[in-house]
């Protein structure tokens, strides 16, 4: 089913599509020695440039930078540059600076033994702090007088700095700004300040003899100098001081976190910890990230990490932080999202640094297991492998989001771990078949992990995110001697065949496993599957009928189809528990199945039944019986009266809704109208309503695994009481916590 793309929306994009970065723009190109690329990412209502370069095994991308000297003299917000920006720059007579340079013609290739003024260029601005290159502006005037766009060369002029500068500088950007009349264009070569810093310039001479030499250029005020032997020292020893520092930064956050969460503690706990902080953080001259963004920044990753899972049943750190989200506490120069002092729930921390960096803490012991009876004996502190996962995946997730928000122009470093108060063993709990924890046996128990670290940028796609949480989590867990994969699915679920329906064995109730048993009249059997057409009212069932059939010398009940029950099959006195009914399909290899009372009439060796009752999946079955007749019923049992069961089925369903938990008006409603235009479809164009019946399904499909896992979590944690869940669907617990988890598993 087609859905229509809102007027404008389309052309737009591939308006953005053409020109790859933004209106008025051309396309922004990078330096580097792999196919250039140039994909555009739209986020937060601001958009960003991206370049893109060819990596084996991952698609790698740079940005330009979103905070330069243009946006501090203007006042804009962080985003990337456009041709009203220069324009408006040039006309109020911006000065030049050690990170920007006006010049009014486009680069020019080398000649008469001289070095290369572009490369020169490029290389003093990155060894400086970075900055703009900006071409069609005449440097003492600041006058626009444009550059010719059909004689830009990115890639010339990319070779050139490939080969005459190094270290290699891989983030230079090219981006052509050409006014919405075509009447004037600018060349902006934006550079960033480089962590690898101090960059040589290399050349030859005619009169040395084409020996190569080297030269250190760098920005002294608005003019470029040469560095002396003493600058150049200095140089060197600034480049490892920033790679210290940034080690350290991390270090100190980690530590910092670290101490804050043990302190909160309420008992000896494994927290997982990771901090992600950009190569070129903000400066503090950039606008700080806003409350209400901060809130937003978290339900966004949160949303992104959910979409990325696809497994709404285990509760990540971000879904934790729904209590709290809204309204986040100030920091030093940060937001703070932290559930410690409520002392219930899940304990965890949540930072957003207005510099760009992030920090997040979760309570991996907080109950791993059930407390019960049934949990298996531990040693040391408990590591709930689901919620490491998902962890993995929400930090990734809330560093890019982040990183989008505030326009961070570097890569994400996220460093994680685990770590606990005092060296204990650590113990991991894994899960199986949907929600059973167990410890293996062969698990190691370590008393200290290993940092582990991922990289991210801002135009990471959600399966790029997905790979890299996986690689962090397979990392973690590897540490316990496990090999752990973050499934698309529910957590610790064997995958299925392809036109599998799901797992083969489930402990939970209402799902027997598939015997592959006979019935003594030899009709084949297989799992009964709980749900299907034979379910509540109250959870969007329909009307159904249940068999009594007549056995061999007695009275059996068939077709019954409970939370905990298939078909029943008559025989001598005793009722077997079985699934549904296998048509014959001749030689075909497919066995179609129905649970329908006129599938069991007495052919192929399958019981006959005597009598039809209403019945329903909630455990329900109706007291009154009714004769099938089989004269009438053998050749067309469209002409058997059902009415009576139906009605009966009816009387079930208005005594389910009395007391279970009403519905909105407003949806009661829609559901009402939807009834009667898919009957008037239905009769009008049977097709169109079957269409029609699909994508209903489909979104069914998806929201009830989203309620569903949202319904379970909140139970688990004791934040929704499984009485106003047993009082939702009208039925007892047992039946309402067997709904919840068919949602989960349907497929």
């Amino acid at each position: 089913m087609r859905v229509p793309v809102p007027g404008g929306v389309l052309e737009q994009v591939l308006a953005d599509v053409a020109l790859h970065a933004q209106p008025g723009g051309a396309p922004c190109e990078r330096s580097g020695p792999t196919r250039l690329a140039a994909p555009w990412v739209v986020s937060c209502a601001r958009r960003w440039i991206g370049a893109g370069v060819s990596v084996p095994g991952r698609r790698v991308f740079c940005m330009a930078r979103s905070w330069t000297r243009l946006h501090e003299y203007l006042g804009a917000p962080p985003g990337p540059v456009t041709f009203d920006m220069v324009k408006r720059a040039a006309g109020a007579n911006l000065a030049e600076s050690d990170d920007l340079d006006w010049k009014e013609q486009l680069p020019q290739p080398p000649r008469d033994g001289r070095w290369n003024e572009l490369a020169k260029d490029v290389a003093a601005m990155a060894s400086t702090r970075g900055g703009l290159l900006v071409f069609g502006v005449r440097d003492r005037t600041t006058e626009p007088v444009g550059i010719d766009p059909d004689e830009v060369n990115s890639q010339q002029y990319a070779q050139w700095i490939r080969n005459h500068v190094q270290p290699y500088l891989p983030d230079v950007t090219f981006t052509t700004l050409t006014s919405p009349d075509r009447a004037l264009s600018f060349l902006v070569i934006d550079i960033p300040p480089s962590p690898m810093a101090p960059h040589h310039v290399y050349g030859t001479a005619a009169k040395d003899k084409d020996q190569q030499a080297a030269v250190v250029p760098y920005r002294d005020a608005d003019h470029t100098a040469w560095m002396a032997e003493h600058q150049i020292e200095r140089a060197y020893r600034d480049r490892f001081t920033r790679t210290q520092h940034a080690q350290d930064e991390l270090e100190w956050l980690i530590a910092h976190t670290r101490e804050n969460v043990l302190a909160e503690q309420a008992e000896p706990s494994a927290w997982f910890l990771a901090v992600a902080r950009p190569e070129r953080p903000l400066p503090r001259t950039a606008p700080p990230l806003a409350r209400e963004n901060a809130a937003e920044v978290c339900a966004t990753a949160l949303a992104c990490s959910r979409d990325m899972s696809r497994n709404y049943h285990v509760v990540g750190p971000l879904t934790a932080l729904n209590v709290v989200m809204s309204y986040p506490r100030p920091g030093l120069r940060r937001w703070v999202f932290s559930t410690l002092p409520l002392r219930t729930g899940r304990g965890v921390l949540a930072e957003l640094h207005h510099d760009g960096s992030i920090v997040l803490a979760a309570n991996l012991s907080w109950k791993a297991l059930r407390g019960d009876h049934a949990d298996p004996d531990t040693e040391g502190i408990v590591v709930d492998a689901d919620v490491t996962g998902a962890s993995c995946r929400d930090v990734l997730a809330l560093a890019r989001e982040l990183g989008r928000r505030l326009g961070v122009d570097s890569t994400v470093h996220v460093t994680a771990t685990i770590t606990t108060a005092q060296p204990a063993p650590l113990t991991p709990v894994v899960t199986e078949y949907a929600s059973f924890k167990t410890i293996p046996d062969h698990a190691r128990r370590p008393r200290r992990i290993q940092p582990v670290t991922a990289l991210v940028t801002l135009a990471d796609t959600d399966d790029v995110l997905r790979e890299s949480a996986q690689e962090s989590f397979t990392d973690l867990m590897n540490q316990f001697g496990l090999t752990a994969r973050l499934q698309p699915g529910c957590p610790g679920l064997p995958r299925a065949a392809p036109g599998c329906p799901g797992p083969a064995t489930s402990p939970k109730p209402g799902v027997v496993p598939c015997s592959g048993v006979r019935l003594s009249r030899g009709v084949r059997f297989g799992q009964a599957r709980l749900g299907g057409p034979l379910h509540c009212a109250a959870a969007g069932g329909t009307a159904v009928t249940e068999v009594k059939g007549s056995g061999d010398g007695g009275v059996g009940v068939g077709g019954v189809r409970g939370p905990a029950s298939g078909f029943r099959g008559g025989g001598a006195g005793r009722r077997q528990r079985t699934g549904p009914g296998y048509l014959d399909a001749g030689s075909g290899s497919h066995m179609p199945s129905t649970r329908e009372w006129w599938a069991y009439d007495g052919t192929l060796g399958s019981p006959r039944p005597s009598h039809l009752r209403a019945v329903c999946s909630c455990g329900w079955r109706c007291e009154h019986l009714y004769r099938i007749d089989w004269g009438t019923a053998a050749d067309d049992p469209e002409t058997v009266d059902t009415s009576a069961a139906r009605t009966d089925f009816d009387g079930h369903l208005h005594d389910l809704e009395a007391r279970s938990l009403p519905l909105p008006a407003a949806m009661t409603d829609l559901v009402e109208r939807l009834d009667e235009q898919l009957h008037d479809l239905a009769a009008d164009s049977p097709l169109a309503a079957l269409k029609a019946i699909a994508a209903l399904e489909r979104i069914t499909l998806r929201i009830a695994r989203h309620a569903a896992a949202d319904a379970q979590a909140s139970a688990d944690e004791d934040e929704l009481s499984w009485e106003t869940v047993a009082r939702t669907f009208g039925t007892d617990h047992e039946y309402a916590r067997a709904r919840l988890m068919h949602y989960q598993l349907r497929v």
